[in-house]
C-alpha cells in the first residue's frame, strides 16, 4: 500500500540449543570482528591497517623483551577478568575489579617487601595470599552496603575505582617522611626488580595505576625513581 507501512514485529528469543561449534568459535569471531572494525577506523583516519597491525604484533610478541612484557601486563588483567566473570554469572555487577586489583597489588607488594630476604618458596605464596586478601577487603565495602543498605553495587564498586589510585598515589609519594630510608626489598632479595639497561618493558601494575591517577612523570617518589 502506497503511503503506509506494514507493521513488523521483531522478537528476540533465547536459543534452546546452542551449536557445539559456537562456543569454541566465539573467541576467534570476536578477534576477527575487532580486527575488521579497527582496520575500518584506521582506514577512515588515513592509516595503513596492515602496517599498524604488523607494528602492534611486533611490539607485543617479536621485539626484544616484548613477549615477557606482554605476559607481565596481561596476566593481572586476565585473572581480574576471570574474577569479575564469576560475579557476573551470579548477576552481581562488580564494576570495581580495577580498584580491587590495585589494592591487592599493594598488599602483595607489602608482603614481598616484608619477606624480601626470605626464600621465593615462602615469599611468593605469601604475596599471592596477601593480594587475594587485599582484593577481597576492597570488595567487602560494597558487599556490605549491598547486603545491609540495599545500595547498588554498580555505583559503589565504580566509585571505589577512583579511590584506589589515590591510595596507591599516597603510598608511593606521601607515606614515607622526607629523608627517611625507603623500606625497599633487601639487596639480595629474589623479589627485587631487575631491568636490563637496553630493554624497555611495559609498566607494572603499580606504575600503570599511578600513571592513570594523574601523577607527573617528573615527580620522584620515596622509592627513588619517577612514577611514569
Amino acid at each position: 500500500m502506497t503511503g503506509s507501512m506494514l507493521p513488523v514485529e521483531i522478537r528476540l528469543e533465547r536459543r534452546l540449543e546452542r551449536p557445539w561449534w559456537l562456543g569454541p568459535a566465539m573467541p576467534f569471531i570476536a578477534v576477527a570482528a575487532a580486527l575488521v572494525l579497527g582496520g575500518a577506523i584506521l582506514l577512515i583516519s588515513g592509516r595503513d591497517p596492515v602496517d599498524v597491525l604488523q607494528r602492534m604484533f611486533q611490539a607485543a610478541f617479536t621485539n626484544p623483551g616484548a613477549l615477557s612484557a606482554t605476559f607481565i601486563a596481561a596476566t593481572p588483567l586476565l585473572f581480574t577478568g576471570l574474577a569479575a566473570s564469576v560475579t557476573f554469572r551470579m548477576r552481581i555487577w562488580n564494576i570495581g575489579a580495577d580498584g580491587q586489583l590495585m589494592i591487592g597489588a599493594v598488599l602483595a607488594a607489602a608482603a614481598g617487601t616484608a619477606l624480601g630476604g626470605r626464600s621465593l618458596a615462602l615469599s611468593l605464596p605469601a604475596m599471592i595470599i596477601a593480594g587475594m586478601v587485599g582484593g577481597m577487603a576492597w570488595a567487602v565495602v560494597p558487599a556490605l552496603l549491598r547486603a545491609y543498605a540495599n545500595t547498588s553495587e554498580v555505583l559503589t564498586t565504580l566509585m571505589l575505582n577512583y579511590v584506589a589510585p589515590l591510595v596507591l598515589f599516597y603510598l608511593i609519594f606521601d607515606s614515607t617522611p622526607t629523608g627517611a630510608t625507603s623500606p625497599a626489598a633487601a639487596p639480595g632479595s629474589s623479589l627485587r626488580p631487575r631491568r636490563s639497561p637496553n630493554r624497555t618493558t611495559g609498566p607494572t601494575t603499580a606504575t600503570g595505576s599511578c600513571c592513570r591517577s594523574g601523577c607527573s612523570s617528573e615527580r620522584s617518589s620515596p622509592w627513588g625513581s619517577p612514577c611514569c
